[in-house]
């Protein structure tokens, strides 16, 4: 491993022998700020490119984007942000529920403004401006409870010791006024475009009905229905869809279609049944939601844009909302064919979901609440069960299954390490079991040029037209005959993965890949595709010489495999014998293995000693698996926490949902109570209806979640060599706790239902 030693310019120049204008490497900052300065770095590049093209040869420079490989780290913004626009949703649909309740409850009211000459215009706006107060105050809570939020979820990431070492340091914690006043304004306007939505929906009452609180007459709500808004709503997805097409758009192609399907339904339902109708449409939309990762121009653009999971997933649980909301019906005809013979408990589960098949809507939005967090959390969870199990077996395959990689200074090799090491009183001559070296070479893909490989102006990219240049590593027969990396796919003459890498011991015109000669749609990491059987041709750049090797196998590609061996393996004798250009090749990585009782640890730092003079380095392997998968599930549980409380508010506005119910019901509690009905049969309606829509939400979220985890995982995982892993002990645990709190929310307002007395239930409240 090489160092870095710092010091002015012309000492530098000056101990190398160098003169004032021998200069390699220049950093150049852009205008733009931290994060705009990217912007000109292509024009950077044209300048520089049309300014040393009399001076030094093309291709003999290049200019890398420092902060465009910086910017990985951006991943994590993006998954909150995802999380954060189904928290959104949960919290849009719970304001639409409360509002209509509150609408409904205030008919009357509606009614008696109608009938003393106040439009519907006035209405809304009275309506509009009293949410508007409310609106305001809610956008001030909200910036105060997000900054605390904020400030926890920024202790908890710190808390992740890998991730402070990921990035070199402790995130800091930085709040931007501006940022404030978004966050204010975005959530007041989400807020008010709620408000004006119920007001403008509810204000156009039947002055009659509304006084006398009875329903709508439902030959207005036909009346009222024009073919207008379907058809405008057809066209504009056919121009969406047609758009897509012609400008391959990925987010035209999810959209698209979804609208046309939305313009079909509504047309249709103006002949039809609504409910079959519908049920149909939100049918088709869950399975193209789905099938949707197969079109091309999506399935390039998914890996670069975790956004596309919230839209695919927003239709899935949508979609979902709607098939359960328009089918409650059915659940009505379970229940009576299931609790035909209790006839105590019969009357008390079908009033309770009977009046939630009453409002499909209110149902509907209500249920969505939960599904939207489960269906999230089913999906991280999903994500974290597919890895968790994957740790022991990696750290038997990783690294070939040996316990610590040694990297000295291929300037300053060592001379007979074993020796060494069995000669060092802190080592002694049992500790390390065996020692694999590499060696490491360069050679040209004679066939394939870097332009078509690398984008422009990025590390790797010099001279488009050259030939892209590859690592050859030379492997041991202590490797080769003892090692457990696995293969993603190997020929099928060959039993195993380890006699595919036995074979390479004794052919030095055979060759196994690393994981990144495979197909991918993405650039993430763009290299040809290679497989098994398939002859690679090798160009030796000094000599030459150009070596056709068969392809016998490709590794899964796993961290630490992938940075060990990143290009194509063969016999070390091969490439000593075609590569080496007669110089004897440096060893800079080794392989140890130590005895099943050593002191790891310990032992890797009395090797580090030993060998000090040749800047010696060991990793031990456990520590780096057990660090990437720390890195990713620690996140990913503080993400799930950040998650919990966008659940807390959907449980908690469950109650609110029962509290307004409860006053909303009263004359319909009264008459139950005054039929005979007792205090625990009206408790148990409420909390049987409670509890049917919340452990609905929860199971179709789970549903949803399911489905969408395993396009994540044959998206991302499956080519890792991963398995699918449904977590079934977790996400029953999480479906109990969220069914259970859901219960406990809403327990106080249905006690208080039960405890009305019908005298006082039947009398009007002013």
């Amino acid at each position: 491993i090489g160092g870095t030693l710092l010091g002015r310019l012309e000492d530098g120049q000056r101990v190398f022998g160098k003169g004032p204008d021998d200069v390699n490497v220049l950093f150049i900052s852009n205008r733009g700020g931290v994060l705009g300065s990217d912007q000109h770095t292509q024009p950077v590049r044209e300048a520089l490119g049309t300014a040393l093209s009399g001076t030094a040869p093309p291709g003999e420079f290049h200019v890398a984007p420092l902060k465009r490989g910086a910017e990985g780290i951006t991943w994590m913004s993006s998954l909150f942000g995802v999380m954060s626009s189904f928290a959104i949703l949960a919290g849009i649909m719970l304001m639409i529920n409360i509002y209509a309740m509150l609408a409904e409850e205030r008919r009357s009211e509606m009614g008696t403004l109608r009938a003393i000459g106040a439009n519907p215009g006035h209405v809304a706006r009275l309506y509009l401006y009293e949410g508007l107060i409310y609106t305001i105050g809610a956008a001030v809570a909200g910036v105060g409870v997000g900054l605390l939020l904020a400030i926890a979820v920024f202790w908890g990431l710190n808390q992740v010791t890998v991730l402070t070492i990921f990035l070199g340091s402790d995130l800091v914690f930085t709040v931007k006024p501006a940022s404030l006043v978004m966050a204010a304004a975005l959530g007041a306007l989400i807020t008010l475009g709620t408000v004006l939505f119920t007001s403008v929906r509810n204000s156009g009452v039947n002055i009659v009905a509304a006084i006398r609180d009875l329903p709508d007459p439902q030959e207005a709500r036909r009346r009222s229905r024009t073919v207008i808004w379907p058809l405008a709503l057809l066209l504009l997805g056919l121009l969406m869809t047609a758009g897509a097409v012609a400008q391959q758009s990925s987010y035209l192609y999810l959209l698209g279609p979804a609208v046309v399907l939305l313009g079909i339904g509504l047309l249709l339902s103006r002949s039809l049944s609504s409910r079959p109708v519908f049920s149909l449409v939100f049918l088709v939309l869950a399975v193209y939601s789905q099938l949707s990762y197969q079109i091309p121009v999506v399935e390039e653009a998914i890996g670069d844009d975790s956004s596309f999971y919230f839209v695919t997933g927003a239709a899935l649980v949508f979609s979902g909302i709607g098939l359960l909301a328009l089918n409650l019906s059915l659940v009505v005809w379970a229940i009576r064919q299931t609790l035909g013979r209790l006839p105590g408990v019969l009357p008390v589960v079908r009033l309770a979901v009977s009046h939630a098949a009453e409002r499909p809507l209110r149902t509907g939005f209500t249920l969505g609440m939960f599904a939207l967090i489960v269906y999230v959390m089913t999906v991280t969870s999903i994500y974290i069960g597919i890895l968790r199990p994957q740790l022991a077996e990696r750290l038997d395959t990783e690294a070939g299954g040996f316990d610590a990689i040694l990297m000295v200074s291929p300037h300053n090799p060592v001379t007979d390490l074993e020796g060494r090491l069995r000669q060092s009183e802190a080592v002694g001559p049992s500790q390390v079991i065996s020692i694999s070296a590499f060696r490491v070479a360069q050679a040209e893909l004679s066939e394939y040029r870097q332009g078509d490989y690398y984008d422009p102006g990025t590390a790797g990219a010099g001279n488009p037209q050259a030939p892209l240049t590859e690592q050859v590593t030379g492997l041991d027969e202590t490797f080769l005959l003892s090692t457990r990396s696995s293969l993603a796919v190997r020929a099928p003459e060959y039993s195993s993965d380890a006699d595919a890498w036995a074979t390479l011991a004794k052919d030095s015109s055979l060759v196994i890949l690393s994981g990144r000669y495979v197909a991918r749609q993405d650039r993430r990491n763009p290299w040809p595709n290679f497989g098994p059987g398939d002859v690679l041709r090798l160009r030796n750049p000094v000599t030459g010489v150009v070596y056709e090797k068969r392809v016998i196998g490709r590794m899964a590609g796993g961290d630490i495999s992938q940075g060990l061996l990143p290009g194509v393996m063969l016999r070390a004798q091969a490439v000593e014998q075609e590569f080496s250009s007669g110089a004897p090749l440096p060893v800079s990585t080794y392989l140890l293995s130590f005895a099943p009782d050593a002191d790891q640890k310990a032992l890797a730092n009395s090797i580090e000693k030993e060998l000090i003079a040749q800047g010696a380095q060991v990793f031990l392997v456990r520590e780096w698996v057990e660090r990437f998968e720390g890195l990713l599930q620690g996140f990913l549980r503080i993400a799930e926490g950040f998650l919990a409380f966008g659940l807390v508010v959907g449980v908690a506005g469950l109650a609110v949902v029962a509290t307004r119910a409860v006053f909303q019901r009263r004359r319909e509690i009264g008459t139950l109570r005054a039929l005979g009905f007792q205090r625990r049969m009206v408790l148990g309606c409420f909390l049987v209806e409670a509890s049917l829509i919340s452990a609905l939400g929860i199971l179709l979220g789970i549903a949803a979640g399911t489905f969408s985890g395993y396009g994540v995982y044959l998206q991302q995982l499956k080519d890792e060599g991963l398995a699918f892993v449904w977590p079934v002990l977790e996400l029953a645990l999480i479906a109990a706790l969220i069914w259970v709190a859901s219960l406990i929310f809403t327990f106080l307002p249905a006690r208080h239902a039960a405890s009305l007395e019908p005298v006082e239930a039947l009398r009007p409240v002013e």
